[in-house]
């Protein structure tokens, strides 16, 4: 019996040594995903449940071997910069927790960008959308459709977001819920831009998951951000953290914008300065921040916040995108109802694509079509390189008006 007792216990242990080892391993709470796309390597970033050491291969197209980084100590979120890559190429990317060998917890692709000047990168098209939060199905239905046209044109660029990732910016699981894991098919094709919006003021969460190099020193703990790619400048705004100083920051702006006379030149924030939508435009960050755009001759300005699309026609040469229907509750106009300065109106979810060649931006904006979760075009124009910008600073214009009564359309 104590024979037989001794071989029922070995098995037992034997068969629960077998099952922990088949447990699948967890994956990542969010990620992987690229961050701080250059032409010599990104930042890939992702979170696990316990601390452990990163690893990332990395290979370029057509390369016989593998380049392997890996993290000097074990970390919860992991934010691994991979660089020393050959600008302009497509490289393939798979991440391990701990050493070489250790568990693969995923993979993504993407592209360095192309050096400024370089001939074979100067056509190409990149990706816009924004206000994800709350409405986890509708942020999918989007995903599914720009992950389909970033197929369709092979266009492995980079996506900008406006902004509101999430409905708590400071839950971890809310904004794993409503933004990582329905993005992850998009994250793992395309690296990301990011907005800070007004659900992320106020957390740490937003630098946390979006690490951003050397941040502006006018600027202080401000998320701030000059993307290069290619031909195109894009300098990104927070309007929730108080900048060092004010001053400092607007010389910065100007000066990063002079620096790209010979590029396009695009600024996005979350709030826009125009918008007939349900908050309306933000007078005083126009008053602060419009001069210093139309004298560094910006070509478009993409923000969201107002949850629907909105095109105005170019105000002092500068044409304002809003896009802010990636997934949030929709809503109609609200502010200024009737204002000439704007073309198109739409609430509903959609994505932007644009366009970029060496004399002109071709946009397009998607939605869904009478064929339901199908996306199609509904709004395309185009920005030509001179802008007719003015060479006065703007006067003032009227505060905006709230509609008697605000036409609201209910949340879809």
């Amino acid at each position: 019996m104590r024979s037989l007792a001794m071989i029922l216990t070995f098995a037992f242990f034997t068969l629960c040594s077998a099952a922990a080892a088949e447990k699948p391993v967890p994956g990542p709470l969010s990620g992987p995903y690229a961050v701080a796309l250059a032409a010599d390597g990104a930042t890939i970033c992702w979170q696990t449940e316990k601390k452990a050491v990163g690893l990332a291969v990395v290979k370029a197209e057509g390369a016989a071997e593998a380049k392997t980084f890996t993290e000097p100590k074990a970390v919860e979120f992991h934010a691994l910069k991979v660089t020393g890559l050959a600008a302009g190429t497509e490289h393939q990317v798979e991440v391990f927790s701990g050493a070489a060998g250790g568990p693969a917890l995923g993979t993504l692709r993407f592209r360095t960008a192309p050096q400024a000047g370089a001939k074979d990168g100067a056509d190409f098209a990149f990706f816009a959308y924004g206000d994800t939060r709350t409405r986890k199905d509708a942020h999918e239905q989007v995903i599914k459709a720009l992950v389909a046209e970033v197929e369709r044109l092979k266009q492995h660029t980079f996506v900008l977001h406006t902004g509101d990732f999430a409905q708590g910016g400071s839950d971890e699981e809310a904004t794993a819920e409503q933004f990582f894991r329905p993005a992850a098919p998009l994250l793992a094709r395309l690296p990301l831009v990011p907005v800070r919006g007004n659900h992320e003021g106020g957390t740490d969460l937003f630098p946390k998951y979006f690490p951003i190099p050397d941040r502006p020193e006018a600027s202080g703990h401000a998320d701030d951000l000059c993307f290069d790619y290619g031909s195109v400048r894009i300098l990104a705004l927070d309007q929730y953290t108080r900048p060092k100083s004010e001053d400092g920051r607007m010389k910065w702006l100007a000066e990063k914008l002079a620096e790209a006379k010979d590029r396009w030149r695009f600024v996005t924030f979350h709030e826009p300065m125009y918008s007939t939508g349900s908050h309306g435009g933000n007078v005083g960050f126009r008053k602060e921040v419009e001069s210093v755009l139309i004298a560094g001759k910006v070509h478009a300005v993409f923000v969201g916040h107002d949850h629907n699309y909105e095109r105005t026609k170019p105000i002092n040469g500068i044409t304002h995108l809003t896009i802010g229907g990636g997934g949030a509750p929709l809503r109609g106009k609200g502010f200024d109802v009737g204002a000439d300065w704007s073309v198109k109106f739409a609430a509903t979810v959609h994505f932007l694509t644009v366009a970029v060649s060496p004399d002109k931006l071709s946009f397009k904006v998607f939605g869904p079509s009478a064929k339901g979760d199908e996306f199609e075009a509904f709004d395309a124009f185009e920005i030509p390189k001179d802008c007719a910008w003015p060479g006065a600073r703007p006067g003032p214009r009227p505060e905006p008006k709230p509609a008697e009564p605000p036409a609201i359309k209910p949340a879809a």
